[in-house]
């Protein structure tokens, strides 16, 4: 039987299986041989700090998306961090360092390689989040598309490519997208109708083509 974990995922190669488990208030991830499930998984500390997400980078790294608080004043104001995990030695390593705001390392894709990553980050509290392609070896992160006013949702597709970001201003809603990796983003502007609680909920890429 495998260990108690919670929300294991399955590596690309399908021989490992990533989960989480907590005790005494600290999260640690639990890392599960498929070819030896009733053996020890390899247990891998975080301490105190809430797990948002994981995801793998390749068969040998997994990203990690952390929820930590600072406090100012009386009032506890969460923000997000990105570490890539070296699955072998454990070791983690911060990634796109630069990005100070709150809302930071929100993984689009993985190269399946494990060396590189698409992220969507704020530089700071007072900014739309850019996306970024960050180095999982060095943690250095290059800019891929700078901010958009409103956009705090980017999409890339399944070979790393930026799509589309969606911005929304009341019932009013804006995709800048782009249907070839080739062309700029452009703006497609819509509305909701009045009588209708619905919204863009996501977007899909079949070829060459986005469905809202």
């Amino acid at each position: 039987a495998l260990p108690d974990i919670a929300k294991p995922i399955l590596s690309p190669n399908g021989r490992l299986i990533v989960g989480r488990s907590q005790m005494d208030g600290n999260t640690s991830l639990i890392i599960i041989d498929t070819d030896r499930p009733e053996a020890r998984g390899k247990v891998i500390p975080l301490g105190r700090p809430t797990v948002a997400s994981v995801k793998w980078a390749g068969n040998k790294r997994l990203l990690l998306q952390a929820r930590l608080t600072r406090t100012f004043g009386d009032t506890e104001i969460p923000f997000l961090r990105l570490v890539v995990i070296d699955v072998d030695t454990g070791h983690t390593r911060q990634l796109d360092a630069k990005s100070k705001g709150f809302f930071a390392g929100n993984v689009m894709y993985a190269d399946p390689a494990g060396s590189w990553a698409l992220v969507s980050s704020q530089n700071s509290g007072f900014t739309y989040p850019s996306v970024k392609r960050v180095d999982l070896s060095t943690g250095e992160s290059v800019l891929v598309e700078k901010e958009r006013e409103r956009v705090w949702r980017w999409y890339a597709d399944d070979k790393g490519v930026v799509r589309a970001g969606i911005a929304f201003d009341g019932p009013r809603w804006t995709i800048w997208y782009r249907d070839r990796p080739e062309e700029k983003l452009r703006a497609i502007r819509g509305k909701l109708r009045r009588d209708e609680d619905s919204t863009v909920d996501g977007l899909l890429f079949p070829g060459n083509k986005g469905w809202v």
